[in-house]
């Protein structure tokens, strides 16, 4: 992969996860740029340690937009919408002492009764099983 190839994926990459939407899967990009530098080990390794910091870097801009700037734009919008102003802040105060909960649901699943499928953390919670057939 030539110097301009990796610079330009390099770019796109940081302006996609900065924000903007590009109707082009990230994850593609990342495959065909491991493709691309499959005869090359070291350059392989070198141009993804530069997506990484790309991707980092991007990430990092969109957080920062989005809780500085956009904040209150973001929150006019959901008292626009009906979220009261006390709930908005009720729940950003309590992720702040907490952090974000991990994210789960149950999938119904034939002989099974339920599966939990952990989003973020692995599930604390007992699932029923049915007998099969039911």
């Amino acid at each position: 992969m030539d110097l301009v190839a990796a610079a330009g994926l390099t770019g796109l990459l940081f302006v996609k996860e900065a924000g903007v939407p590009i109707p082009i899967p990230g994850d593609l990009l990342v495959i065909g740029a491991g493709v691309a530098t499959a005869g090359d080990p070291v350059g392989a390794i070198a141009l993804l340690g530069v997506i990484l910091v790309a991707g980092y870097a991007g990430g990092s801009i969109q957080f920062l937009i989005a809780r500085g700037a956009l904040r209150q734009p973001l929150i006019n919008l959901l008292t626009r919408v009906g979220v009261p102003q006390a709930r908005i802040e009720s729940l950003a105060e309590r992720l702040r002492r907490g952090g974000a909960r991990p994210w789960r649901s149950r999938v119904p699943r034939p002989a099974f009764g339920c599966l939990p499928l952990p989003r973020v953390g692995w599930p604390r919670y007992p699932c029923r099983r049915s007998p099969p057939g039911s």
